[in-house]
């Protein structure tokens, strides 16, 4: 399994830092990686799709997420599956810090079958991958950036 895991500090209310990452169709504004995203259908919870346009390892790939657990203002689970076997999950975590929150972002890549000899490679690229949304997402969390 590869995997990419970060907390940041955040000054907004957990109630406000969960909103902003439960608007998935926001995730451009601080991935470097992600092109477009756009929330499909106008159900916002379990069940919610969005479709993201990211590029990984060279490669331009179509997704569809959906939410498979959300509860405010603490816990979003987004996962999506590729037609070839590989499972992607991404969980949000937030918990109150002081006056703001942390948020930690655990995204992850499970292979199967034959994909599984791939995890060093997935690992390597998925660690650039995250390294570079780093910054922005911590901007996107700091209460300045538009939305």
């Amino acid at each position: 399994m590869a995997r990419f895991h970060t907390t940041i500090a955040s000054p907004l209310s957990p109630e406000e830092a969960f909103a902003r990452m439960a608007a998935f169709e926001r995730v451009p504004e601080w991935d470097p990686n992600t092109k477009a995203a756009k929330r499909i259908g106008e159900i916002a919870g379990v069940g919610s799709e969005f479709q993201i346009s990211t590029v990984f390892g060279g490669r331009v790939l179509e997704l569809v997420y959906r939410t498979t657990a959300f509860e405010a203002p603490r816990r979003l689970v987004l996962e999506s599956s590729m037609p070839n076997g590989i499972q992607l999950r991404d969980e949000i975590t937030v918990v109150p810090d002081g006056s703001g929150c942390r948020v930690t972002y655990d995204a992850r890549i499970l292979p199967k079958g034959f994909w599984r000899i791939a995890e060093p490679i997935f690992q390597m690229i998925f660690g650039r991958v995250g390294s570079r949304a780093i910054i922005p997402l911590s901007r996107f969390l700091d209460g300045t950036a538009v939305g």
